[in-house]
């Protein structure tokens, strides 16, 4: 069995002088990185961090966050990345659950020690990553060397990474796919390309920028996948390969597309990836999930533990050796979750899927109250238990819809008096972006079914909610029609902006793209921006002249 580490320092001895990674700040050689998290091992060793230590990263996207993940990992401890963007209460959670110390953030001196070579074993942990939990409280996923190097060997060989190919790098740091981007492209010797913040959930500038670094490899989480392949922006230099996942994709690439498209699934509890299906062009969608990856294994089963039929839904369970150690310091949650099925040790997934007639398995939906929000798993309960701790809240319940494209969208629904807006801004403290509702619905009461339990299914659609905003101005009511319909959020007022409502720059998209839809006529990318007031907005549409015509024809139409 192999180690992360011995795989990338392969490479190093391998190529030295070779392109390792390619951010912002310039390029970085192998032996460079090399070198570099060497230092930072020394530092390491010499606060005595070793085998059984985790240390926490908070460092941005760049080559010194991946230098400093491969110190820790040169020292046979794990590192626990945190996303600088998450709100600093939930930083200091993790920090807290975890008890990782130290904390690096990229001022490390360089002392010039030479650190004691560990040696890294593969059951040696590699890194913990945390994810939302059931219980209101988010909970860290414990990833060995034998199941991290396993997923890599293999998203090299699925992808066909070689040496010198260009990868992105696009995945927050915090998600489990940014360990598969760095570790693949570095095992194989190919060349590592951080995408800026700038571009990084935007499609149209991700596609651009990709074309523009000749990538051969890139990630895109679903939502941003699904427009990139039904835009067409990836037509003019496309990647030799577009990997995706995180989410249900619902699009196949149009026929003769010269990229090819895999659509990947796996829990950060099974390495990242556990299951996977080559998209074929002009296809049937939506498209399955695939057979289990190199090493890996999946049994379907019933609510007995017993085998299905094909064609069946059942709960699906992984096994081999992608299957993680289990829930840090939570042994109760772990033997719930990480059993023993048909003589392997499997994760129960939650998730219910059916074999297909070819053997593929096509995903159906979840057991529980577990939800998908851009590739971010979100349990909605954590959701609930922060709206119920808001001091004007009284009960609360979260559920998920979807308004436009497939793009999942989170619903806070409230019993109280309170402000939804002021509410927003107090979950935004607490929780990552992906975890804040979209819109926060009053409640009189929560409807209940005949055995008092939350009727999810009776809570209302904020899309078909009454429109309760002071808007006098015809084009501004129209827009805010556009803003509901594309990404769920609800105008209060012409000064509100898509940015204060919650939204992001897929929002953006998706609202250019439904106000292109209704005028028939071309908007154009710079436009229109997050912070914009409604009222800005408006007239800026009014007075363009495609649009202006596109008004005319339509008040002229019998």
């Amino acid at each position: 069995m192999k180690t992360v580490t011995a795989l990338v320092e392969a490479r190093v001895a391998a190529s030295p002088e070779a392109i390792a990674i390619v951010d912002d700040t310039g390029v970085t050689t192998y032996g460079e990185l090399n070198r570099r998290a060497e230092e930072i091992a020394a530092c390491l060793v010499a606060r005595d961090v070793g085998r059984g230590s985790l240390v926490a990263v908070r460092i941005g996207r760049s080559a010194a966050m991946v230098a400093t993940w491969l110190g820790v990992l040169k020292t046979a401890a794990a590192y626990l990345p945190l996303d600088g963007s998450y709100p600093e209460a939930r930083q200091r959670f993790m920090l807290a659950d975890s008890g990782a110390e130290p904390v690096l953030d990229g001022a490390e001196p360089q002392i010039g020690l030479d650190a004691t070579a560990a040696r890294v074993e593969p059951d040696d942990l590699a890194c913990v990553i945390y994810t939302s939990g059931s219980t209101g409280l988010p909970k860290g996923v414990m990833i060995e060397h034998r199941s991290l190097a396993g997923t890599l060997e293999w998203y090299a060989d699925a992808t066909g990474l070689s040496p010198g190919d260009r990868v992105g790098q696009t995945a927050a740091s915090g998600f489990d796919v940014a360990g598969c981007e760095i570790w693949s492209a570095l095992a194989a010797g190919a060349e590592l390309h951080v995408a800026p913040e700038s571009v990084r959930k935007a499609p149209e500038e991700l596609c651009q920028w990709a074309a523009e670094r000749r990538l051969d490899v890139l990630y895109m989480v679903t939502p941003l996948a699904q427009l990139a392949v039904e835009n067409g922006w990836l037509d003019r230099a496309p990647p030799r390969v577009l990997t995706t996942g995180g989410e249900r994709l619902t699009v196949t690439p149009p026929p003769g597309a010269r990229y090819r498209l895999l659509n990947m699934y796996g829990p950060a509890e099974t390495a990242v990836v556990a299951t996977c299906a080559e998209v074929t062009p002009g296809s049937e969608a939506p498209p399955p999930i695939g057979h289990p990856i190199a090493g890996a294994t999946a049994l379907v089963l019933d609510a007995a533990g017993l085998p299905v039929a094909p064609g069946v839904p059942g709960e699906l369970y992984i096994g081999g050796a992608g299957v993680g150690r289990g829930y840090l310091g939570r042994p109760t949650l772990t033997a719930k979750r990480f059993l023993t099925r048909a003589g392997e040790r499997v994760y129960r997934t939650g998730d219910l899927v059916r074999r297909r007639i070819d053997g593929q398995l096509e995903y159906v939906g979840r057991a529980d109250d577990q939800v998908k929000i851009r590739g971010f798993r979100v349990e909605l309960g954590e959701v609930e238990a922060h709206l119920r701790a808001h001091p004007d809240v009284s009960d609360a319940a979260a559920a998920v819809w979807t308004p436009a494209r497939g793009h999942s969208r989170l619903a806070g629904y409230a019993v109280g008096l309170f402000d939804p807006l002021e509410v927003r801004r107090w979950l935004a403290r607490r929780l990552p972006a992906h975890m804040v509702p979209a819109v926060i619905v009053p409640m009189a009461g929560l409807p209940l079914t005949p055995n008092q339990k939350l009727d999810r299914a009776a809570l209302p659609d904020p899309a078909r909610l009454p429109d309760t905003a002071a808007l006098t101005d015809p084009g501004e009511r129209v827009l805010a029609a556009d803003w509901r319909e594309a990404c769920g959020v609800v105008v209060r007022g012409p000064g509100d902006s898509l940015a204060e409502l919650g939204a992001d720059s897929l929002d953006l998209i998706l609202v250019r793209a439904r106000v292109a839809a209704r005028t028939r006529a071309p908007v154009p990318a710079d436009l229109l921006t997050l912070t914009q007031p409604l009222s800005e907005q408006a007239a800026l549409l009014a007075a363009l002249p495609s649009l202006e015509a596109a008004a005319t024809c339509g008040r002229q139409a019998p």
